[in-house]
């Protein structure tokens, strides 16, 4: 077989990668995905030299590698170089992967900078001539799920001129009317925050725009997943919009739109707590993790640099650690304002992530306030009532029991009380206690011996 079937057989697997990691295991390959990358980068090298791999190969290979974070300067070289020695493809806007390739390995090449900043100025124009196109037909935003993707690349290869920020934001609030209500109800949000936040636009209107359908999106809890979700709440933990030396972050504009949060996610008990489970995985301080060599976050004067040109700075501001605790704690208080509707399922989720919460902002750094004691003491006796109706189940006197957790979930319950316990200083809790006797009787394990 040679080296350009391989990597087509090798290549589906690896996009299940950028799905979720957990997927891999399912895929007949039981290699890790280091040793898969390591291979796909091999046998890149072999397929180029043996002239054995198509274009649309190359492309595809480019991309996967970008997803996973391992094209690094020797596998951007290959890919560079392959690319060159291609009209098809070295004629045409780069892209994607490609892009990021180029990016990655062009050094001090006079030609590879040109043709980067020539194609992300061709990305932006085109994203710009969108924009006024969906103003009198939505239909096409349906089709700008890609192209927020590459511009995801561009913003990480170049760092746009004054001029050409003022007209992007220009551009996107012109096409407000037609962009907002469309993202609200796509998968496309997570790409659209992204692209923004690579390009560092510091619009508040557009910034605004952006938490408006995130939230939207968010509301509705089969729209978008956990990791989504999370991902977008650390994008807006890092981003900046205003004037220098007056900036605000967005989530703090987050924050405030969820003050009073709109009918459909509070009358969801799955969607708020699927965002409350997100902000609970977010870490409260540091820089979020970057691609080596990216275009640093900073804003300098427009005569300090040439216009487009990258730098290798990897500097960036860190986050407020404020934040996404003022977050937490305001979706932890919705939360608990609709226990009541909560199902068995929802309330194992609340109470893990609350552990989670707990040990973020209590435990670490040393936060309190009465508000979070008394979420405490509401979810600990509703989870309490919960496992008490479970272990009614068993004593059903007809028809099979109805239980509501199994054994892997009162292990998480009893983890999670004992984390809390220990947070909130009260020993033992009466979640403890209920599921340790639940777990005696259903299952006949004593979890403080084992056996």
């Amino acid at each position: 077989m040679t080296s350009g079937a391989q990597i087509q057989r090798l290549l589906p697997r690896l996009r299940l990668l950028r799905i979720h990691d957990a997927l891999y295991a399912a895929t007949d390959s039981q290699q890790t995905a280091s040793k898969a990358t390591k291979e796909l980068k091999r046998l890149l090298s072999a397929a180029i030299e043996e002239n054995a791999v198509s274009d649309e190969t190359i492309q595809q290979t480019a991309d996967c590698l970008y997803d996973l974070k391992a094209c690094d300067a020797a596998a951007g070289a290959r890919v560079s170089r392959a690319v060159e020695l291609r009209p098809n493809l070295y004629t045409r806007t780069l892209s994607g992967g490609v892009l990021w390739s180029f990016y990655v390995a062009g050094g001090w090449s006079t030609r590879r900078k040109k043709a980067i900043k020539s194609s992300c100025a061709a990305a932006l124009n085109a994203f710009l001539d969108d924009l006024l196109a969906i103003q009198t037909d939505s239909a096409r935003i349906a089709n700008l799920d890609s192209v927020f993707r590459n511009l995801i690349v561009v913003g990480q290869c170049y760092r746009l001129p004054v001029s050409t920020r003022a007209r992007l934001e220009q551009a996107l609030l012109d096409a407000r009317d037609s962009l907002v209500p469309a993202l609200g109800h796509s998968q496309a949000i997570v790409n659209y925050v992204s692209a923004l936040h690579s390009l560092r636009v510091r619009n508040e209107t557009v910034a605004e725009d952006a938490a408006t359908c995130f939230v939207t999106a968010a509301s509705n809890h089969e729209m978008l997943s956990v990791g989504s979700l999370t991902k977008c709440i650390k994008l807006f933990q890092h981003w900046s919009v205003g004037p220098v030396g007056a900036e605000r972050s967005v989530l703090d504009i987050l924050t405030a739109q969820l003050l009073t949060p709109p009918p459909l996610l509070a009358k969801s008990p799955s969607a708020l707590v699927k965002l409350y489970v997100a902000a609970s995985r977010v870490p409260s301080t540091g820089v979020p993790a970057t691609r080596r060599g990216i275009v640093p976050n900073t804003d300098e004067s427009p005569d300090s640099r040439p216009d487009g040109e990258a730098t290798t700075d990897e500097s960036a501001p860190p986050a407020s650690s404020n934040g996404v605790r003022n977050l937490s704690s305001l979706l932890l208080s919705h939360c608990c304002g609709i226990l009541r509707r909560c199902n068995g399922r929802n309330l194992l989720l609340l109470y893990n992530s609350l552990s989670h919460h707990l040990l973020r902002d209590v435990k670490t750094a040393g936060s309190s306030s009465g508000g979070l004691s008394s979420c405490v003491r509401l979810v600990s006796a509703e989870v309490s009532d919960a496992l008490a109706l479970d272990a009614s189940a068993e004593k059903a006197p007809s028809g099979p029991p109805l239980k509501l957790y199994d054994k892997h979930d009162l292990a998480t319950l009893r983890r999670a009380a004992q984390v809390i316990g220990a947070i909130v200083e009260t020993g033992p809790t009466d979640v403890t206690k209920s599921v340790e006797r639940l777990l005696i009787q259903r299952f006949g394990v004593d979890p403080n011996t084992g056996k």
